[in-house]
């Protein structure tokens, strides 16, 4: 059972990047950082349970079934700056991931959180783990993100749902009251027609107190990462060279 898995493993690396799944998804849905990633990176993709590669295993339904295996598994890595990358539930896992990492005294560089509203707010929708079949193949395509040909095979679907309702559970109930403050980089992104998430609502991550804040809209939907990859990996890489200029402002070595 390995919570990591190596997506590119760059020469003497000078960072690390550990990218989340959105709801769903598996390492596959992270394959795109692996094409326009700089060199000098690692990067390593989060492999939840109930997907290829642990099948065999119940999808998580809460946060404290996923978020300290995790945070042992980025204990092990070497300690380098640590960018976390997550869209939508990705996100909230990322940020759950941060927050604790904090706490043990291992803070990562930077927080990147997409397609999420702030942890904060309150739901802005009904839970969709309790609609029937009909309602969350409906909300799939609402979203946008799964393929048409997913949508209508019913075999696959059929096996697709009990991951997809755990996911949606698992995402909609995050929801931390009053964030800690994070000592680390935090952007935030949001896609222009995001109609399942608002900009606001992403603009809201700037309540969390981090370090730095930086708020960025993209062009698309609620899966903008997939219509803008490159992008959103330059907006990633950013994080590194912030922390690099600054490292050389100061004379002190990037944390």
């Amino acid at each position: 059972m390995s919570w990591l898995h190596p997506l590119i493993r760059g020469t003497n690396p000078i960072g690390t990047i550990v990218a989340f799944p959105y709801g769903g998804g598996g390492l596959n849905a992270l394959n795109f950082l692996a094409k326009g990633v700089p060199p000098g990176l690692d990067v390593w993709g989060v492999l939840l349970p109930g997907r290829p590669g642990r099948w065999q295993e119940p999808a998580a339904t809460r946060m404290d079934q996923v978020v300290p295996p995790i945070v042992a598994a980025l204990k092990a890595l070497p300690r380098r700056p640590l960018v976390l990358a997550g869209h939508s539930l990705g996100a909230a896992i990322a940020h759950a991931v941060a927050e604790a990492l904090v706490r043990v005294g291992r803070p990562p560089l930077g927080l990147v959180v997409s397609g999420r509203r702030a942890p904060h707010l309150p739901p802005n929708r009904s839970p969709v783990w309790e609609l029937d079949d009909a309602g969350l193949d409906q909300e799939l395509r609402r979203l946008g993100g799964t393929p048409p040909e997913v949508l209508e095979n019913r075999d696959l679907m059929d096996l697709m749902r009990p991951l997809l309702r755990a996911d949606f559970t698992l995402s909609d109930s995050y929801r931390v009251a009053t964030p800690a403050p994070l000592p680390l980089e935090l952007l935030a992104l949001a896609g222009d027609a995001d109609t399942t998430v608002t900009v606001e609502e992403v603009a809201a991550w700037e309540t969390v107190r981090a370090r730095g804040f930086q708020l960025q809209t993209m062009k698309g939907g609620h899966f903008f990462i997939q219509e803008n990859p490159d992008d959103y990996v330059r907006l990633i890489h950013s994080l590194f060279l912030k922390n690099a200029l600054a490292a050389s402002s100061t004379g002190e070595p990037p944390s």
